[in-house]
C-alpha cells in the first residue's frame, strides 16, 4: 500500500484523509477490489470515523444484501432500523450506518462517544476514545480486514 498523507489536525484537533484505491495506479487493485474511496477522520490522533465507499460491481447490491452481509461477517445482529437513506445500527459507543451511493455500497462506522465529546466538551470525561476504545489494536485489524472482505489468504471473499 502506498503511503497516505496525512493532514495537520486543525484547532479541534480534527484531521481528516481519503484514499482512492479504485483511481489511484499507486495501489494493488486485487487487494482493493472493488473499493471506490476509504475516508478516515481522527480526533486527537485516534480514529474516529472510518468510511469505505464500494463500486458498483461489489458483491452487496442492495441495503438487505449490505447488513446481512456485514451481519454476519462482524457478528452483528441482522435487523438495523431505516436512518437518512439506508439503515444504521447504533451499539453502546459507536454506529454503523449502510447505504448505497453512486449504484455502490458504503459503510461508515462511528465513533459516537468521541463525537458527542468533542461537540460538547463539557460532555468528556479529559480523554477521547478511538474507535470502540476497549478494542485491541489487533481487534480493529479483524475489523478492517473484515469490512473489506479480505479472508484468511488475504483475498476477497
Amino acid at each position: 500500500m502506498p503511503q497516505i498523507q496525512f493532514d495537520g489536525a486543525d484547532e479541534f484537533g480534527v484531521s481528516k484523509t481519503s484514499i482512492s484505491p479504485f483511481f489511484d495506479p499507486r495501489f494493488d487493485k486485487a487487494s482493493f477490489a472493488d473499493v471506490r474511496t476509504v475516508s478516515l477522520d481522527f480526533l486527537d490522533g485516534k480514529l474516529v470515523t472510518l468510511w469505505i465507499g464500494y463500486e458498483s460491481t461489489f458483491k452487496w447490491k442492495t441495503l438487505d444484501e449490505i447488513v446481512a452481509g456485514i451481519s454476519k461477517s462482524l457478528n452483528l445482529p441482522a435487523g438495523w432500523p431505516a436512518k437518512r437513506g439506508g439503515r444504521q445500527l447504533s451499539c453502546e459507543g459507536f454506529s454503523v450506518f449502510v447505504s448505497m451511493i453512486g449504484g455502490g455500497p458504503s459503510i461508515r462506522i462511528t465513533d459516537e462517544t468521541a463525537r458527542g465529546n468533542h461537540r460538547n466538551p463539557a460532555r468528556s470525561s479529559g480523554s477521547r476514545s478511538g474507535i470502540n476504545s476497549n478494542w485491541r489494536q489487533s481487534d480493529q485489524t479483524v475489523l478492517l480486514f473484515g469490512l473489506f472482505g479480505v479472508g484468511e489468504r488475504g483475498r476477497i471473499e
